[in-house]
């Protein structure tokens, strides 16, 4: 009786089968790279979308969304800059109100875009098996903390009037109350 030969060790079938898996292969490589780049437009449209929604929540005009970080930068710089102006030529609470919000505004985009939270765990947990996490906060761009300095440095004129009228705003407060 002559031996039979299994499915896998017959030409035809092996051939076939091995043809089978390449292409398989092939196209599963090609639909992983077109699902990957369409993968990374979505993503990348998700965070911009979540980057301007950020900037709204906080507070920041909408026109910072579209710009980039210098422009931004900028645009805060000169608003706080016009706002002083016109603190200085017209003392009013419209004036006032805002010159205190463009601060507010350039201070919280400093804050947020100068400085970076690391999260370092410790490799080994103590006695109750816990991992405590350890922040450290890191200044990024150190010309950018010093800019923030003069700029406030040069609206301290400003800044010492404002003082002043909070001063008052808060004694006629503690007089109503």
């Amino acid at each position: 009786m002559p031996n039979i030969d299994p499915l896998q060790s017959s030409l035809y079938f092996s051939a076939t089968a091995a043809a089978q898996t390449a292409a398989g292969a092939n196209a599963g490589t090609a639909n992983r790279k077109t699902v990957s780049a369409k993968k990374s437009r979505f993503s990348n449209m998700i965070e911009r979308q979540e980057s301007e929604l950020a900037l709204a929540e906080a507070g920041f005009p909408p026109e910072i969304a579209e710009m980039d970080f210098e422009e931004a930068f900028v645009y805060l710089k000169d608003r706080a800059d016009i706002a002083a102006d016109r603190v200085k030529a017209e003392l009013s609470t419209d004036s006032f109100t805002e010159y205190r919000q463009a601060v507010s505004h350039f201070m919280k985009f400093i804050v947020r875009s100068n400085y970076d939270i690391e999260i370092h765990k410790r490799r080994r947990p103590n006695r109750k098996f816990n991992t405590n996490k350890f922040y450290l906060i890191q200044v990024i761009d150190q010309k950018l903390d010093t800019l923030a300095a003069e700029i406030l440095l040069n609206h301290s004129e400003t800044l010492r009037i404002l003082a002043g009228i909070d001063e008052i705003n808060g004694i006629l407060v503690d007089l109503i109350t």
